[in-house]
């Protein structure tokens, strides 16, 4: 029984033991409690999902692109300069390459499961990552150093042989210290005493791992752990400006301070607390800002920010959201844009804001504009103008193709452009009015749509109209009625974008990728001129007026092409390739603005075919 014991208190404390080495060499027990900034892994990133999209996105042909690039320079490279240069082009893609590398599972030695801690030590800013293999990445490092010609300085800080460098009046630090790799700034003049701690070789008194900020970021936003989570505390960055309580903060705004002169670096004492004040009121307004993934697989990467807002202001902005068109349709146009809102709410809140200021005008002589701003702004909510514009509550535009002539210039296409409104059979007799052509027009709800006369247009392609309950939209081209009433129709249900726009892969792959490399071809070829120093003046009439050149048969004498026609040709299709490659990966990508009950939020999908 007692050997029995005994087993089990061993087996408990090498537990424990384990436990604690696992919480020392956390990367969250290197970042202060109260950092004013940070973003970091929770958890370590899948190396499966890396490779996944890498993949998607042609990892391998980005790598030959760039050595396609490489060897066209090298091909038309016309001085020493210009080799030793391409030297250390090559040397950075071959050490930094494989960081796009799918099949490269640890690329200059990086942990294949990835975990990153970005954040700031006061206002300093510090990136430290993990690493698998420290040895390689010192060798990637020294090899970029050695076709650079140039080493950073080497340091002993506390026992570490770290690669420093003096940069003006601040200290970059890269510091491989064991299984990680720290990059940071500290101020020269007092660096010595505070580069321990910056680089983490002092630990925090308090760190972000004995707190519970990002368990609680991801709860609260249904964030995912190796997605990233970060956040900047406004609060935090303001009373470190305002009033700088750490030696590096001090230090680095002594700096600014030198750099100040005139009239803005002298203020009494009196303003400058006025200042102050002030100015955490107006942060105590939108305490921070949050980012970090949503979702993410193989399939999907989806982001948020938020800006947070105190509670009174961020329910007001919620309220002024109306509902949209398209918010049903699929996300299978070339692109699509909208935006949209109530004007009668949006200018009383607006109203409201600058009765506000104007009855509570800013003293400090920094932030005075606003009151006059606000001044303006009270004048220009005219009662009736925001009336007029009451049934006007959005657009919504999706372009499903476009074609263009050999000048670039839109020949043809088709698409539907919706105007949102509470009441459009209002809208519609309004239009009327102005225009004669539409009068003999019966537009009806829900009813079948009508051609709307050719001269209105720009170009000459069908179009029609059609209402619902809550919009008029006209379609271009040739689109059937359904995917019409798809863009056109409203849906009530919420949450309602102010702002949305999003493109589908097809917008790379079919139409962006033929004018990029068209006009990537032409840009190559032309304008891009080799002179020598005394054709400079010739050449630069000539950029003015190249007719004389021409007349007189002696441009070859003034300047040639950089590259040759097959390089550029080459070239233009390498990198044209690469993005009919993302455009056949993407299914599609669509960014929305939403103001909600937590504030204003930044809400991006990315969905692979």
């Amino acid at each position: 029984m007692r050997a029995l014991l005994l087993a089990g208190a061993v087996a408990l404390g090498l537990t424990a033991c384990s436990r604690d080495e696992a919480a020392a060499d956390n990367l969250l027990a290197y970042v202060p409690a109260d950092t004013p900034y940070a973003v970091v892994s929770a958890e370590p990133l899948d190396p499966a999902l890396r490779r996944a999209w890498l993949e998607a996105f042609g990892g391998e042909q980005m790598l030959q692109t760039m050595s396609e690039f490489l060897a066209m320079a090298g091909r038309n490279a016309k001085d020493a300069e210009a080799e030793r240069n391409l030297e250390i082009a090559r040397s950075l893609v071959a050490e930094l390459g494989p960081l796009v590398d799918p099949n490269v599972a640890s690329p200059l030695g990086l942990a294949s499961r990835q975990e990153i801690a970005f954040y700031g030590h006061g206002l300093l800013p510090v990136l430290r990552m993990r690493l698998d293999d420290p040895a390689a990445f010192e060798a990637a490092v020294a090899r970029i150093e050695a076709a650079a010609g140039h080493s950073m300085d080497r340091a002993d800080v506390a026992g570490h042989n770290v690669r420093r460098q003096v940069l003006d009046e601040m200290v970059a630090y890269l510091a491989v210290l064991d299984s990680q790799v720290v990059m940071a700034l500290t101020p020269a003049s007092v660096d010595e005493q505070i580069r321990e701690a910056v680089l983490g070789l002092q630990r925090p008194a308090q760190s972000l791992a004995q707190t519970t900020t990002v368990s609680d970021l991801i709860a609260k936003y249904q964030l995912v752990p190796m997605g990233g989570v970060g956040y900047l505390d406004t609060q935090r960055i303001l009373s470190s400006v305002l009033a700088p309580q750490s030696v590096g903060d001090k230090a680095l705004l002594d700096m600014a301070d030198d750099e100040d002169d005139g009239d803005d670096a002298v203020q009494d004492d009196a303003n400058e607390a006025t200042c102050k004040a002030e100015a955490s009121a107006m942060a105590a307004q939108f305490p921070r800002i949050v980012v970090g993934g949503t979702r993410l697989d193989a399939k999907r990467m989806d982001s948020l920010s938020v800006i947070e807002l105190q509670p009174e202001w961020a329910s007001q902005w919620a309220a002024i959201a109306s509902p949209q068109p398209g918010a049903s349709t699929p996300k299978d146009a070339l692109v699509w844009f909208g935006f949209g809102m109530d004007p009668i709410k949006t200018g009383t809140l607006l109203g409201k804001i600058a009765d506000r200021v104007i009855a509570n005008p800013y003293q400090c002589e920094q932030l005075t504009d606003l009151n006059e701003g606000m001044r303006k702004l009270k004048e220009s909510l005219n009662p009736m103008a925001i009336g007029m514009a009451a049934n006007f509550h959005g657009v919504y535009f999706s372009l499903d193709s476009l074609e263009l002539n050999d000048e670039h210039q839109p020949e043809s296409g088709t698409g539907v452009l919706a105007l949102s409104s509470p009441a459009p059979a209002a809208v519609w007799s309004f239009a009327q009015a102005q225009v004669e052509s539409l009068r003999e027009l019966s537009l009806q709800s829900g009813g079948e749509s009508v051609t709307l006369p050719q001269e209105l247009l720009p170009l000459p392609l069908p179009a029609r109209l059609l209402m619902t309950d809550r919009s008029i939209a006209v379609a271009v081209g040739e689109v059937d009625d359904a995917r019409a009433m798809s863009v056109a129709g409203v849906t009530q249900e919420g949450p309602h974008p102010i702002l949305r726009y999003g493109e589908s892969g097809r917008f790379y792959s079919e139409f962006y990728a033929d004018l990029f490399e068209n006009g990537m071809r032409d840009g190559m070829l032309k304008g891009q001129l080799n002179v020598d120093d005394d054709e400079d003046e010739y050449a630069d009439e000539y950029a003015e007026d190249d007719s004389d050149v021409e007349e007189e048969g002696d441009m070859e004498e003034v300047a040639e092409p950089a590259i040759s026609e097959a390089d550029a040709e080459a070239f233009a299709a390498q990198v044209t390739g690469l993005m009919r490659r993302f455009g056949e990966a993407l299914e599609y990508s669509e960014v929305r603005v939403i103001l909600t009950e937590r504030g204003i939020e930044f809400q991006q999908d990315m969905h692979l075919r």
